[in-house]
C-alpha cells in the first residue's frame, strides 16, 4: 500500500538568498499602514519566500504494516544503521564504513532471533492441530489461497446461479448418460452392420463347402508338384475374377487357404476341387 506525502526540503534552503528576502520584504512595508495590513502583509511575504526557497513535493512512500516480531529494540537498532549510513556517506571513511558494517550485523542478529523466536512460539502453539500447522507453513512460504467466485452483478444473482446449478446437476448428469449411451448402440449397431459384411460364417451357402473341404484336408497323403501347380493356378484364377463384389472374394480367399490344406495327391480329391469350384 502506498501513500503520498507533502514535503519541504529545508537543508537544501540558501540561507544568505533567504535572509536576503526577509530584509527586502520588511523594508518594503508603508508608514500609513495599519497593524493589521502589516500583519498581513508579511505574512502573505514569508509564506511566498518559504514557497521560493523551499517548495512543497509530494513523495509516494509504501506503508508496511507493523509485524507481531518487530520491537522497540529492533526499531533502535535500524536506527542506529541509517544514522551510522548517513555519517559513512558523508565523511567517506573507512572507519565510519566498519561502524556501518558493524551496525548491519547488529542488526542482522537481532532481526534472525526475533523471527526465529515469534515462528517457534507459534509452531509451539499448533500443537497436535496438523491444520493449523499447515495454514501457518502456507503464510510462511507466502502462498495465499483464495477462492476465486464467479463475476455477478450482486450477491443474490450469484447465490441464485449456484442454486441453480445444484438443483439441475442431477438432470444434466442424466442427460449426459442417455446421450453416451445412444452413441455406444449406434456404434455397436455399425460394428454389427460392418461384421455381417466382412464374416463369412452369415453365408450358410458357403459354409458347407468349407466344411467338406477340411474333411478331405484330414486324409494324411501328400500333394506332389503337379497338383500343388494347378492348385495354385486355379486359386489365381478365382481370385481374378471378373464383377466380384466382396462377398464373393472374401469366400474365395478363404476357400483357396483350404483348399491348399486339404488338397491330395489322387485324381478323386482333384475331381471333388473341380467340382467344387465349378
Amino acid at each position: 500500500m502506498r501513500k503520498d506525502i507533502s514535503l519541504r526540503k529545508c537543508k537544501e534552503i540558501d540561507m544568505t538568498a533567504f535572509k536576503k528576502d526577509i530584509v527586502d520584504c520588511f523594508s518594503c512595508t508603508g508608514i500609513d499602514s495599519s497593524v493589521e495590513q502589516q500583519v498581513e502583509h508579511y505574512r502573505g511575504n514569508l509564506s511566498n519566500i518559504f514557497d521560493k526557497h523551499a517548495p512543497v513535493t509530494i513523495k509516494s512512500v509504501v506503508l508496511r504494516p507493523n509485524t507481531e516480531w518487530y520491537s522497540d529494540d529492533l526499531n533502535n537498532a535500524k536506527r542506529d544503521k541509517r544514522k551510522a549510513e548517513r555519517k559513512w556517506r558523508d565523511s567517506k571513511l573507512e572507519v565510519h564504513h566498519q561502524i556501518f558494517k558493524e551496525k548491519c550485523r547488529t542488526f542482522g542478529k537481532l532481526l534472525y532471533i526475533a523471527k526465529e523466536t515469534y515462528y517457534s512460539s507459534k509452531i509451539e502453539n499448533c500443537g497436535n492441530d496438523h491444520k493449523q500447522l499447515f495454514k501457518l507453513t502456507k503464510h510462511l512460504m507466502g502462498k495465499q489461497q483464495q477462492t476465486p467466485l464467479p463475476s455477478s452483478s450482486s450477491d443474490l444473482e450469484l447465490s441464485n446461479s449456484f442454486a441453480d446449478f445444484f438443483v439441475n446437476k442431477v438432470v444434466t448428469i442424466r442427460d449426459g448418460l442417455r446421450d453416451q449411451n445412444t452413441s455406444k448402440a449406434k456404434t455397436t449397431q455399425n460394428s454389427a452392420t460392418w461384421t455381417k459384411w466382412t464374416s463369412s460364417q452369415t453365408y450358410p451357402g458357403y459354409q458347407p463347402m468349407l466344411l467338406y473341404l477340411e474333411k478331405v484336408g484330414n486324409v494324411e497323403t501328400k500333394m506332389d508338384d503337379k497338383h500343388t501347380l494347378v492348385t495354385n493356378q486355379c486359386c489365381s484364377t478365382l481370385q481374378r475374377g471378373n464383377k466380384m463384389d466382396d462377398k464373393h472374394t472374401l469366400v474365395t480367399n478363404q476357400c483357396c487357404s483350404t483348399l491348399v490344406k486339404s488338397m491330395t495327391r489322387g485324381h478323386k480329391h482333384s475331381t471333388i476341387t473341380s467340382t467344387i469350384f465349378t
